[in-house]
C-alpha cells in the first residue's frame, strides 16, 4: 500500500535546484542588522541595570540584561559565521535571537499582569474610599 503522506519526488527542473540546501540565506536580513542587534542588547543590558538599581527591580531587571547578552551573542554569531557560510554559528545566533524573543514575551506577560494587579488595586481603593464617604 502506497503512503498517502509522502512527498511528491522532485523532477529536477525549476527553480528549486537553485536553492542551496543550507538554508544560510535565511538570515542576511539579520546580517545586514547585525549592528542594530547590538545597539538593543546594549540598550537592553542598560535598562536591566537601572532597573536593578531599585530593590524591587532586582524581581524583574535579570530579564532585560539576560536578553541584551543573547541579542549580542546573536550579532556576534552572525558577524562570525555569516561571511564564512558557518551554518552551526548562523543557527546559533538565531536560536540566540529566538531565546531574545521568548524571554521579551515572559518579560511582557509579566509586565501587563502586574499592571492589571495594580489597576485593580487603584479601582478597589477608589470604590472603598467613595463607599466609606461619610456622604455616600
Amino acid at each position: 500500500m502506497e503512503n498517502p503522506y509522502q512527498a511528491p519526488e522532485h523532477s529536477g527542473d525549476g527553480p528549486i535546484d537553485d536553492f542551496d540546501a543550507s538554508g544560510i540565506e535565511v538570515a542576511e536580513p539579520l546580517f545586514h542588522n547585525r549592528g542594530w542587534l547590538k545597539f538593543v542588547g546594549i540598550m537592553s543590558i542598560l535598562y536591566g541595570v537601572l532597573v536593578c538599581l531599585s530593590i524591587i527591580g532586582i524581581i524583574f531587571g535579570w530579564i532585560p540584561i539576560l536578553v541584551g547578552v543573547k541579542l549580542l551573542n546573536c550579532s556576534q554569531s552572525l558577524t562570525d559565521g555569516y561571511p564564512s557560510m558557518n551554518t552551526a554559528e548562523v543557527k546559533y545566533g538565531i536560536g540566540e535571537l529566538s531565546s531574545a524573543i521568548k524571554f521579551l514575551g515572559i518579560f511582557a506577560i509579566i509586565m501587563l499582569s502586574l499592571m492589571l494587579l495594580y489597576f485593580t488595586f487603584i479601582i478597589g481603593l477608589v470604590v472603598f474610599g467613595v463607599l466609606s464617604s461619610p456622604d455616600f
